[in-house]
């Protein structure tokens, strides 16, 4: 009787596999870096090319913003952190570097006002000046591009961005005088009773408000409070979280008449890319305003030699950034350069000029045409800049595609060695009944040595003279020995001949016990990332040599551990800075963790999942 491995698959098969999924990855890498090189303009920082003026060539100037993640400009680059490359080809650095704030670059800003009594009589004034100051400053245009919205901080504030209370709240416009229209009142509307002022609350509300709308330009808050939080929904996390989901900055200024928590104003702007600066005197509001406006329109003016021919074609000006933290972006702009003067092209000609005339019969060579191949790339290349929505939603379809085949390959190959795995068992021989069997033992023997285990001579097949069925002794015992006198073992033989060393007779002993129940972590605000739990103890931490690698600053380089005691997993904190928490209760006791649990490192949470894996 024959048995066969479920979807059988020969080596040349999987070879073939292999190569294909090789080819696929690097076709893939290919044209995603082609791409994305366009349509993306880099991936660490933002680069965008605002102007290129060729009016001094062979001197050419560049006005371009730098910004991180967050949509901050990056401040203090020099002509070391920039390149130019024209055409793809000549690269060098900038001549010249310097920095300007561009009125034109366009800015939607979100403020918000604390209206809690703290901030009652000439902090409010000075914050109500400020403002008017600033959107002066902002709002300069009968028909502005840039945009700005208003929350004040009071009692029953509803963070639901549609539900805009007009006494107190302006969405986003480019009408200053419906701003003025609330902001000139506050000193009246301040609250002296009460608990207090929800500030988390507010803050969430303004990035909703950006998030809702189609802010144009570079999107930040600006918050003016005591930093005390009194009566919120949300809490400070969420804040911190919601603005960085977003990927808009918050840009804290603090002033009391009593108790400043500028903890959390820090802690708010550190880690969501904006500044926080500590007023000293109401006198500094519009100062610190205007601080916050001037850094979101800062852009870099870069000067250089351009080796650009003066033809009258289009060319290739490519601006590359490398911050000293390593982060790089580029952009590139396209310029039609002028043709040069005819006198010039004239003198060009004479200076060229053969003194003898050539002869008649002198034949002049033709210009080599342009490849095909450059043609079509120049195609593919204009069509992507013209079509990015697409191009960056084939980016998706190919790399959906490349995943999927990834997983067919590695559950074809778990099938693979699960069929060769019950092939080998079920390989074995059968004789009829009366015939001699071989049930793998020999005189004076142990243990089975034939059909189990690649150490053994004649794979699956009898020896030459078998005992009877009679004769040989019961499954899984030994032959008779005397008392006392311990056994000898088996001599088994390899397929090479050679004696096997003792930890190839009991390397399959050394094998570690199977983990009953794996656990995961789920990212909460990312479902699908995930952290595996598959060993008995894990270190989850910053560090890169973390066993659970959770990269954000509020957790600690090493926070905390995961035991698997029996069938149950518990969790441990390892002196976190930042804490760590189950069910949002920060935890200083080993505890149990069950599935559905939420797991929070510092700021950053999951959602505990347990998996048996027992049958």
């Amino acid at each position: 009787m024959e048995h066969k491995a479920a979807f059988p698959m020969d080596n040349s098969r999987l070879a073939r596999w292999r190569r294909s999924l090789l080819s696929l990855i690097l076709t893939t890498c290919l044209l995603q870096s082609g791409i994305l090189g366009t349509a993306a303009q880099g991936t660490d920082v933002t680069v965008t090319v605002e102007e290129l003026d060729i009016s001094s060539l062979p001197a050419i100037r560049v006005r371009t913003s730098v910004r991180d993640q967050n949509g901050v400009p990056v401040s203090g680059l020099t002509a070391e952190n920039f390149e130019i490359i024209e055409d793809g080809q000549a690269a060098f650095r900038p001549t010249s570097v310097d920095t300007d704030s561009n009125p034109s670059a366009q800015v939607s800003l979100a403020i918000v006002i604390d209206m809690y009594r703290t901030l009652q009589g000439e902090p409010i004034e000075a914050a109500q000046q400020a403002t008017r100051d600033l959107l002066t400053d902002l709002l300069d245009q009968p028909n502005d591009a840039d945009r700005a919205a208003f929350v004040g901080v009071r009692q029953g504030l509803s963070t639901d961005p549609g539900v805009i209370d007009e006494s107190y709240e302006v969405p986003f416009t480019a009408d200053r005088n419906a701003l003025l229209n609330v902001i000139n009142f506050l000193h009246e509307r301040i609250q002296t009773s009460g608990p207090g002022t929800p500030l988390y609350d507010a803050v969430i509300k303004a990035i909703r408000m950006a998030e809702a709308t189609e802010p144009v330009g570079h999107r930040a808050v600006i918050v003016m409070t005591d930093g005390q939080d009194r009566g919120s929904v949300s809490e400070d996390s969420d804040t911190i979280q919601r603005a960085s989901n977003a990927r808009t900055p918050v840009f804290a200024v603090g002033l009391s008449n009593s108790g400043l928590d500028e903890q959390y104003l820090s802690r708010l702007a550190e880690n969501t890319g904006g500044t926080y600066q500590a007023a000293n005197t109401p006198d500094d509001f519009s100062r610190l305003f205007s601080n916050v406006l001037s850094m979101l329109r800062t852009q870099y003016i870069l000067t250089y030699e351009s080796r650009l021919p003066e033809d009258g074609q289009m060319h290739s000006v490519l601006v590359r950034v490398r911050t000293p933290t390593q982060l790089e972006g580029f952009q590139e702009y396209r310029v039609e350069m002028p043709a040069a003067p005819i006198e010039e092209v004239e003198e060009a000609t004479q200076d060229d000029a053969p003194t003898s005339e050539p002869s008649s019969a002198t034949p002049v060579p033709e210009p080599e045409p342009e490849p095909a191949w450059e043609g079509a790339l120049a195609s593919i290349r204009t069509w992507i800049q013209d079509n990015v929505l697409l191009a960056a939603l084939a980016v998706g379809a190919v790399g959906l595609l490349f995943l999927a085949l990834v997983i067919v390959v590695i559950f074809l190959g778990r099938r693979r060695r699960a069929g060769a795995d019950e092939a080998a068992i079920l390989e074995t021989p059968e004789y009829p009944s009366g015939q001699p069997v071989d049930f793998g033992f020999e005189p004076g023997g142990v243990g089975p040595t034939a059909g189990f285990g690649p150490d053994v001579a004649d794979y699956g097949t009898a020896p030459a003279q078998p005992p009877r069925m009679d004769q040989a002794p019961a499954y899984g015992t030994a032959p008779a020995q005397p008392f006392g006198v311990p056994a000898a073992p088996s001599p088994t033989v390899s397929q090479d001949g050679l004696q096997p060393s003792q930890e190839d007779r009991t390397r399959i002993l050394d094998r570690a016990p199977k983990m009953p129940v794996v656990g995961l972590l789920m990212d909460r605000d990312y479902p699908t990332q995930r952290l595996d739990i598959a060993k008995p103890t894990l270190v989850v931490g910053r560090s890169q040599e973390s066993d659970l690698v959770v990269d954000h600053n509020t957790v600690s380089r090493q926070h905390a551990t995961i035991k698997l005691e029996g069938e149950q997993f518990y969790l441990y904190d390892m002196a976190s800075t930042n804490g760590t928490f189950v069910n949002d209760e920060q935890i200083h006791e080993p505890t149990a963790l069950v599935d559905g649990m939420t797991v929070r490192f510092g700021e950053r949470a999951f959602i505990f999942k347990v998996i048996s894996l027992e049958s």
